[in-house]
């Protein structure tokens, strides 16, 4: 496990042992995979890791296909708002840089924007100005994770016998914080693409502009200088 990801320990790892804990909090003590889901020593506990980090991709797989019903009512993806126009806090001034770094001309349609932002992802990631997009990335996934947690964790509430009045409020108090989590790193992300890729916009016009000028200083020293003529 050295070798995972922030997005890994942070969006996958967590939501899966909070789901575990969750889940081992609502069933009797005398259930069979008790002490997996609530471990007690070494052993339980490399299982409930395991086990941890497989729930953790599928809570991720559902986050990731049920996400944009949330978005559905505030104009999309935070990254879509500046082609949607629905907000003023990512406005569409910042199409001319998301076009601008993927090279494309415009974007007519949405999927044609989204794939500009991709575009001006990957070029931002490689070029090492990712460090705070990933942070934020990360913190939503795992925002997102808990919210499916916590919903998959109400629809279990019924078949464990427990008293719904009690148990249903404190699950849905985090699964609000989790939205409200969400819904904030979500708008973070967006808004850290965006400077990054104007980060890395300016940064080529500087190196474009550094290569001209060397380009023209090479021209000129190769350039022959002009015979003189005796004078008769």
């Amino acid at each position: 496990m050295e070798k995972l990801s922030i997005y890994e320990y942070v969006a996958v790892i967590v939501p899966g042992v909070a789901f575990l804990f969750g889940l081992g909090a609502m069933l009797p003590t005398g259930y069979l995979f008790h002490a997996v889901l609530v471990p007690r020593d070494m052993g339980t506990a490399t299982v409930h890791l395991f086990l941890a980090f497989a729930l953790g991709h599928m809570l991720q797989v559902v986050g990731q296909l049920t996400h944009r019903l949330y978005w559905s009512d505030f104009g999309g993806l935070p990254t879509d708002w500046p082609f949607t126009r629905q907000h003023d806090e990512l406005g569409a001034e910042l199409q001319e840089v998301a076009l601008q770094v993927s090279g494309q001309e415009q974007a007519g349609t949405l999927p044609e924007w989204r794939r500009a932002v991709a575009t001006a992802r990957s070029l931002v990631t490689a070029d090492g100005l990712s460090t705070r997009l990933e942070t934020f990335h990360a913190n939503y996934g795992m925002f997102r994770s808990l919210a499916v947690g916590a919903i998959l964790l109400l629809l279990v509430v019924p078949w464990c016998g427990l008293n719904l009045l009690s148990t249903c409020p404190v699950i849905g108090a985090v699964l609000v914080v989790s939205l409200l989590g969400m819904h904030t790193f979500g708008v973070h992300y967006a808004r850290e693409l965006f400077a990054a890729a104007r980060a890395w916009a300016r940064r080529q016009e500087t190196i474009d502009s550094a290569i001209a000028r060397e380009s023209d200083k090479a021209l000129r020293f190769e350039r022959p200088a002009p015979r003189r003529t005796k004078a008769a």
